[in-house]
């Protein structure tokens, strides 16, 4: 009865996955560090499907890549505009994620039904 990002992530990516005909994403961003990008290499692993991922860490916004078996941290200059873009496309997402929810919420409580 616990919120599991990790499992909330895996299954967010495996439907994802499953809709060919939206087009396959070039790169996919995840929110998250090692963790995430560990679930996210996990999911790729076990499909025919190869796109690359980073992952952008909260702390100290490096970008997590995966390489070999593990992962590398690169953290970029703060004015370096490769952060900037990446961090404005992690806060778009976060902001659409608001918005729906929200939406969600307001739909429960003015009609009461759920989705």
């Amino acid at each position: 009865n616990q919120p599991n990002d990790f499992a909330m992530l895996s299954e967010m990516l495996k439907r994802r996955l499953k809709h060919p005909e939206w087009g396959m994403p070039d790169l996919l961003v995840v929110d998250g560090g090692t963790p995430q990008c560990r679930t996210f290499k996990q999911v790729l692993s076990g499909s025919d499907i190869r796109i690359p991922f980073i992952g952008i860490a909260k702390e100290d916004e490096a970008l997590v890549i995966p390489k070999n078996a593990g992962f590398d941290r690169i953290i970029l200059p703060q004015n370096s505009p490769a952060l900037h873009l990446i961090q404005r496309v992690r806060d778009e997402a976060h902001r659409f994620a608001h918005n729906y929810h929200t939406l969600l919420r307001l739909k429960v409580l003015l009609t009461g039904e759920k989705r």
